[in-house]
């Protein structure tokens, strides 16, 4: 223990006294532990299935967005139409 002291006081002194910092960097980095790796996302563990990816859930998202854009097409057209109403109606 009495040594570790020592060296981390000798490290400090050495800095204080000019030395250059590359030299204790150096030493902090040739006795930090290595690190493992982190785990790729395509080495992850997937969750459940839930049908993702699949052709019928491509399917039912494509007939979602058909119905959405039927819908709020059929809106804008109202809304247009009222507008013209209105406008033709108006004294």
């Amino acid at each position: 223990m009495r040594e570790e002291d020592d060296q981390a006081q000798g490290a400090v002194g050495a800095t204080r006294g000019g030395a250059s910092r590359s030299h204790t960097m150096a030493a902090m980095i040739e006795n930090a532990p290595a690190h493992e790796p982190a785990p790729s996302p395509a080495a992850a563990e997937a969750p459940a299935s839930n049908g993702a990816g699949t052709e019928e859930y491509k399917e039912r998202g494509v007939a979602l967005r058909v119905f959405v854009y039927v819908v709020a097409g059929h809106f804008f057209a109202a809304f247009i139409w009222l507008l013209f109403y209105l406008g033709a109606h108006a004294e």
